[in-house]
């Protein structure tokens, strides 16, 4: 076990708020610099303070129920109160660790940035709507998706033209151009029905609006005959078609989808490739594509797979 420093030292690393609490009288015994900031105390005020003044729901002996019946309580939905008396929701976890006597571990994340994120997203969905409704019937650029136009993704039409387009550039200047293909899924959850239509409509409109959004300049976004969305990176090698491709998991990993009130997490699965000057045509661009996006989802969730 390391000294008292170097204790310190090793959970301000921690990405979370971490605290340790008594469990004879649930007093603070340890916490790192977050859970201080968080909670609205020094962290030499923070010591010594009961742990129950900053947890409000559930409560700290409903907690310390659901302990003992499961022995751990994981990422559980709740809401912690500073000492300024400000409240926030937060993904906990804690659990009773038998050392030289019994302590809590008590650990969690303010998830006010994703209720927000949620909230504007929400917003945006009826601003699409709405949208929707004004545009006329008869506007052509609409005829495949509605909330593709609106959101200025390429039709499948569109992507295959341009894609043609920023091949013969790159053929003809000798510029890289890199390329990704990504699919999207919200984490099913156990026991649970799956998504509905206007759910999956939703959710399909927020990972297009967060790939336009996570686009560089110069960056297009379209929408394959399949469904998923292709992402063209003009003047890009394949180092860093990877970096793009990362940056844009990690966005869109950061988006929680909350369809009737449930916690789903979103999986990214992206296939990437290059053109190269022996290609013929944009063809075997995307036969490459769908090789790495179909080896990547094999591979599993979250996975990004680059075919040369």
């Amino acid at each position: 076990m390391p000294d008292e420093l170097n204790f310190q030292y090793m959970i301000d690393t921690l990405q979370g708020a971490f605290i340790m609490a008594d469990s004879a009288d649930m007093t603070v015994m340890a916490a790192n610099q977050l859970a201080s900031i968080q909670l609205g105390l020094p962290l030499s005020e923070l010591l010594g303070q009961p742990l129950a003044r900053f947890v409000s729901k559930p409560s700290l002996d409903d907690i310390l129920r659901n302990i003992q019946r499961q022995d751990l309580v994981y990422n559980l939905e709740g809401e912690l109160c500073s000492a300024r008396g400000r409240c926030f929701p937060v993904l906990l976890s804690a659990r009773v660790v038998a050392w030289s006597y019994p302590t809590l571990i008590f650990t969690f994340s303010d998830h006010s940035q994703h209720m927000l994120m949620n909230e504007l997203l929400k917003k945006k969905d009826e601003l699409f709507e709405r949208v929707r409704q004004l545009m006329p019937a008869s506007d052509e650029g609409m005829a495949e998706d509605p909330d593709d136009y609106i959101s200025g993704v390429l039709s499948a039409g569109q992507l295959l033209e341009r894609t043609g387009i920023e091949v013969g550039h790159a053929r003809r200047y000798h510029d890289p151009l890199a390329a990704l293909q990504i699919h999207a899924e919200v984490v099913p959850i156990r026991n649970r029905e799956p998504l509905g239509a206007y759910n999956r409509a939703h959710f399909r409109r927020m990972v297009s609006y967060l790939c336009v959004q996570s686009s560089r300049d110069g960056d297009l976004v379209g929408r394959h005959e399949n469904g998923t969305l292709v992402m063209l990176l003009r003047q890009t090698t394949l180092l860093d078609a990877v970096k793009v491709a990362k940056r844009l998991q990690q966005r869109l990993g950061s988006f929680t989808f909350w369809p009737d009130g449930a916690n789903c997490e979103t999986s990214t699965c992206i296939g990437l490739s290059t053109w190269h000057e022996t290609d013929q045509n944009a063809r075997q661009l995307q036969i490459r594509l769908e090789a790495a996006l179909a080896k990547a989802r094999l591979t599993g969730r979250n996975t990004i797979v680059s075919l040369s």
